[in-house]
């Protein structure tokens, strides 16, 4: 529940900046919180109803690989347990697949990887 406040507290500055024309980049969003709520019990049903009206964003890229040492936060409360983040994995492809999220494979360097982001994107611009 906590995941879904902090979406809907922050909303009002999401709309002003939507209605100025600015592109928002969010690393985590509604996603994010339904796979983090459900991974740790939630009812996913549950969690989509709580959810069901913050703005939905327009493009979902889920990144995937092998996680390198320099991404892992320490300080963070789910990606200092290298096991949950295993099983959330799990989670978030599921939850790709159920709402078509696209789905970007992590490549040796971040230019690589990055130009395959910017191709989504670019590709999900032209429609």
């Amino acid at each position: 529940m906590w995941f879904a406040l902090n979406r809907y507290q922050i909303e009002p500055r999401v709309k002003k900046f939507l209605e100025e024309g600015k592109i928002i980049v969010a690393e985590d969003y509604t996603g994010t919180g339904l796979a983090w709520g459900w991974l740790k019990g939630a009812d996913l049903a549950w969690l989509e109803e709580i959810n069901k009206y913050l703005l939905k964003e327009d493009l979902t890229i889920l990144l995937e690989g092998k996680r390198t040492m320099r991404a892992k936060e320490n300080d963070h409360i789910h990606e200092s347990n290298d096991a949950l983040v295993e099983k959330s994995k799990q989670v978030h492809h599921a939850l790709a697949k159920k709402y078509g999220w696209k789905i970007v494979n992590l490549e040796k360097s971040k230019d690589a990887t990055a130009e395959k982001v910017f191709a989504v994107v670019d590709e999900f611009l032209k429609c």
